[in-house]
């Protein structure tokens, strides 16, 4: 059975065309032209992956369904991070409203890593390691274990965790090259699967898909456009633009590459030098295109020799981690 013969989907390929288009246009609109990439145009978007992004976008719409929603604390610390006037105390109060995160916070301030004194109170752990590493840390524990959930499918669903985790590291480390905020390229990393993960929670549950088609196409398609996927999913929990953007637009060839997403893209192909892109499960997230790594370090001014000299520290990094 074709993915559209599940009912009403195929009014929801209708809607998803307007969303792609959308999501095009707002793009195009906000980013320089400069960033234009050089390469040749993707092909069309297939039935296909509207059936899938239809899905995922009524994950978050059903009146009767509770969806995949980031835990209100982190969403909550992502955004006062980025605010240039962010206030320490209000940081504190939002991270001490949810014990989870509490304890998370404490737990990685009280590493080696961070020095040998003991910390006791989140203000003491907000000197210590800043706000902007407290909103990463609450993001991986949100993203590690409390969002997404899928019955059957639980060593996809861990296999993508895990890359998304070596993921945010290579982001940051890719970020910190050029200067860009290590911080946003992090967070884009940790959310570069978040669409596959919500189109698992998608295809399992009935309300939503009842097609025949088997779960592991589905989820091989839906890594194919991961990209279109994660992007559905923060705009969904209102995330910053630019980690819209930077998810929307660093596997797309009709929109510009953002910074961070060329961040995302150069990342990428430092963990497939290490070899921790090629499980079965993450079929379609790390697609070789030379064309893109070629714009993403013209966006950067890196050379792609100087990006896979870091690949030693990057292994350490995620070894210590």
């Amino acid at each position: 059975m074709n993915a559209l013969a599940a009912p009403g989907l195929r009014q929801e390929k209708k809607e998803a065309e307007t969303y792609l288009e959308r999501t095009r246009d707002r793009a195009v609109m906000r980013t320089d032209v400069r960033f234009w990439a050089r390469t040749e145009q993707a092909p069309t978007a297939g039935a296909a992956e509207h059936a899938i992004v239809g899905a995922v976008r009524r994950l978050f719409s059903l009146p009767n369904y509770r969806p995949p929603m980031l835990p209100r604390a982190a969403l909550q610390v992502m955004q006062v991070s980025q605010r240039l006037d962010v206030d320490f105390l209000e940081v504190s109060r939002l991270i001490e409203s949810d014990t989870f995160f509490a304890a998370q916070v404490l737990r990685v301030a009280n590493s080696p890593a961070y020095g040998s004194a003991k910390i006791a109170t989140i203000n003491q752990a907000l000197v210590r390691l800043g706000v902007q590493t407290m909103s990463d840390i609450c993001l991986d524990a949100a993203m590690r274990g409390r969002v997404f959930r899928a019955p059957g499918l639980d060593s996809r669903l861990d296999a993508l965790s895990r890359h998304a985790q070596a993921l945010d590291h290579a982001a940051k480390l890719v970020s910190e090259l050029v200067g860009i905020p290590g911080g946003t390229a992090f967070s884009a990393g940790l959310l570069h699967n978040a669409g596959v993960l919500a189109s698992a929670v998608a295809v399992t549950t009935p309300a939503l898909w009842s097609s025949a088609e088997p779960r592991d196409s589905v989820l091989h398609l839906a890594s194919r456009y991961h990209a279109l996927l994660a992007h559905v999913v923060c705009e969904a929990w209102t995330l910053p633009e630019v980690l819209q953007d930077a998810l929307l637009s660093h596997h797309r060839y009709d929109m510009p590459m953002t910074p961070v997403g060329a961040a995302l893209v150069l990342a990428e192909c430092l963990l497939d030098t290490l070899g921790l892109s090629r499980s079965q499960h993450l079929a379609g997230l790390a697609v070789k295109d030379r064309a893109q790594e070629a714009t993403a370090c013209d966006l950067l001014g890196l050379d792609l020799a100087d990006v896979l000299d870091v690949a030693p520290t990057l292994e350490k990094r995620l070894t210590a981690a």
